[in-house]
C-alpha cells in the first residue's frame, strides 16, 4: 500500500505517462476464436477484426503464415488508440481461407478487393509482409484510390534472378534464397520426401523458419508450432500451396521493381538487418524507387525475416508511429 502511494506521488511529480502493456496470453487459442468468415468469389476468407475506429488498417501475411502473425501488433495498437479498425485476413489457400484454383498475385489482389468491398471499406492502409507485401503493391497499382498508405515488411517481389535461375527456382519446393542456409543433403531429402516436412516439427522449423529467423522467443515458438500443426492437418495439399505461391511470386509480370512510379501515397518500409531471405539491400532499393515524398525505411537490428514475431514490441512501436503520422493522430 505504501509503495503504491509512493509510485503515484512520483508519477505526478515527473508527469510519467505509462502506456498499457500488452501481455502475451497463456492461451493462444483465445485468438483463434476471434476468427470471422466471409464468402467471396475467391472462396471463404477467414479474418480477424479488432476496433471500430474510422481509420482502416489491413494486414496481409507472408507465405506459410496467416492472420495470427499480427495478433500482438493488432492488440497493441487497439490498446494504444481507438482510432483504428484493424483487420488481418488469411489469403486464399492459407490459414482458414479456402483454396482457389488459380493461385497468382493478381488473384490474391482481387480477393483482397472483393473482401474490402463486401466489408464496405473504401480506403485503407495496407501492411504487407513478404508475399503479402508483393500483393499489397500490386493491389495498390490496380486500386490506387483505395489505399491511404502502404507499409511493406521485408517484402517479396523484387526481381533478383535472371530468367534461367527463375525457372530453376520455380521447379523447387522451397525459395532459392534459402539454399545457402541448408545442406545439399537436406535439400534432396526435402525434394524427394515431403513426408518428413509434415512429420517432423524440427525439420519444419529448420526449412521454413529458422533459415530466416534471427531471434527466438515465446511468440516465435507459438507461431511455429501452430503453423506446423496446420501443415500436418492439411498434408501435401498445404505443401503444394506453398510451392504454387512461390511460383506466383516469381512470375516476372508481377515483380514490383517498376510498380512504384505510379503510386502517389506514403510508403514505408520495415526490414530486419539480418534478413537472409529478402536481404536489407532490397529495402534500400525500394526506398529509392518510391516517388512520394513521405517515405522511410526502418531497420531493426539483429532481426531476421519475421520482425513482427521476432521483436513484436519494437516492430509494433514502428507501425504505430507510422499510422499516427499518416492519419495525423
Amino acid at each position: 500500500m505504501i509503495i503504491s502511494k509512493i509510485k503515484k506521488f512520483f508519477s505526478k511529480i515527473f508527469k510519467i505517462n505509462k502506456t498499457k502493456r500488452v501481455v502475451l496470453p497463456k492461451d493462444f487459442n483465445s485468438y483463434e476464436r476471434m476468427y470471422k468468415y466471409i464468402d467471396t468469389a475467391y472462396g471463404k476468407i477467414g479474418y480477424i477484426e479488432v476496433g471500430e475506429g474510422e481509420n482502416n488498417v489491413l494486414f496481409l501475411h507472408g507465405m506459410t503464415e496467416d492472420s495470427l502473425n499480427w495478433f500482438y501488433t493488432i492488440e497493441y495498437i487497439n490498446i494504444r488508440s481507438k482510432n483504428f479498425k484493424l483487420i488481418a485476413i488469411d489469403l486464399p489457400g492459407f490459414g482458414k481461407s479456402s483454396v482457389i484454383g488459380d493461385i497468382s498475385i493478381p488473384n490474391y489482389a482481387l480477393a483482397v478487393k472483393e473482401f474490402l468491398s463486401l466489408k464496405n471499406i473504401e480506403k485503407t492502409t495496407i501492411v504487407g509482409h513478404s508475399l503479402g507485401g508483393q500483393v499489397a503493391v500490386i493491389f495498390a497499382n490496380y486500386f490506387k484510390d483505395m489505399v491511404d498508405s502502404i507499409i511493406l515488411v521485408a517484402t517479396a517481389g523484387m526481381k533478383r534472378f535472371d530468367s534461367i535461375t527463375t525457372r530453376l527456382l520455380k521447379s523447387l519446393p522451397i525459395p532459392g534464397a534459402v539454399l545457402h542456409r541448408i545442406s545439399l543433403i537436406d535439400l534432396y531429402k526435402f525434394i524427394l520426401s515431403n513426408d518428413r516436412l509434415l512429420n517432423s516439427n524440427e525439420y519444419f522449423r529448420k526449412l521454413l523458419y529458422e533459415i530466416g529467423m534471427t531471434q527466438k522467443n515465446k511468440l516465435t515458438d507459438i507461431i511455429i508450432n501452430r503453423n506446423f500443426k496446420y501443415f500436418k492437418e492439411h498434408g501435401i495439399n498445404r505443401v503444394n500451396i506453398v510451392k504454387k505461391s512461390i511460383e506466383a511470386m516469381l512470375d516476372e509480370r508481377y515483380y514490383i521493381n517498376d510498380k512504384f512510379k505510379d503510386l502517389k501515397m506514403p510508403i514505408f518500409l520495415i526490414w530486419g538487418e539480418k534478413d537472409y531471405l529478402v536481404p536489407e539491400r532490397y529495402g534500400r532499393e525500394i526506398l529509392n524507387l518510391i516517388n512520394h515524398e513521405s517515405k522511410e525505411l526502418f531497420i531493426l537490428k539483429n532481426t531476421g525475416h519475421y520482425p513482427m514475431i521476432e521483436r513484436p514490441k519494437d516492430f509494433t512501436a514502428i507501425i504505430f508511429k507510422i499510422l499516427t503520422k499518416v492519419y495525423n493522430i
